[in-house]
């Protein structure tokens, strides 16, 4: 299950799986995007497929949201199987950006050729995870720069 199909039955039940027997670890990925993530289910995906294919990206409300790439969220899972990391949830959230900053930088990589209108000018509530549990635990993980990630999947759609 993503952020982007239900968020608030996932920030629920997560939780509660991850302790039940205390020995439980939850891996929630947030925004996640990347080839084979499909634009009906990841709102990341289809602002990057709207600008890479009709030059036009429509924002009904912008937002705080984190983001990954679907390459970095497989690594992480790789990478946190053998720690010894203590029970609980670990937000995979490693890119603080905006729908709008998304879009702006689909355009920088794509030479200009976007135009970006945001419909509502109040942003809608922060849709971010906290990536410091995460990072305590991997403490020598390197994840891919946004714009490294954004550039490959521009390239992709």
């Amino acid at each position: 299950m993503t952020d982007a199909q239900s968020p608030a039955l996932f920030n629920i039940a997560a939780p509660r799986v991850a302790a039940k027997d205390r020995s439980g670890v939850c891996l929630k990925v947030w925004g996640l995007f990347g080839k084979g993530v499909s634009p009906k289910i990841s709102p990341i995906m289809r602002l990057l497929s709207d600008a890479n294919k009709t030059g036009v990206v429509t924002i009904g409300r912008d937002r705080k949201i984190s983001a990954v790439h679907i390459d970095d969220a497989v690594r992480v899972i790789g990478a946190f199987l053998p720690t010894a990391a203590p029970y609980g949830v670990y937000d995979v959230a490693p890119h603080q950006t905006s729908f709008a900053g998304l879009a702006r930088s689909a355009k920088r990589i794509l030479d200009g050729g976007v135009d970006i209108e945001v419909l509502q000018k109040e942003p809608a509530p922060d849709m971010t995870g906290d990536p410091a549990p995460l990072a305590a635990a991997l403490k020598r993980f390197k994840f891919t720069p946004l714009n490294a990630s954004l550039e490959r999947v521009l390239g992709d759609v």
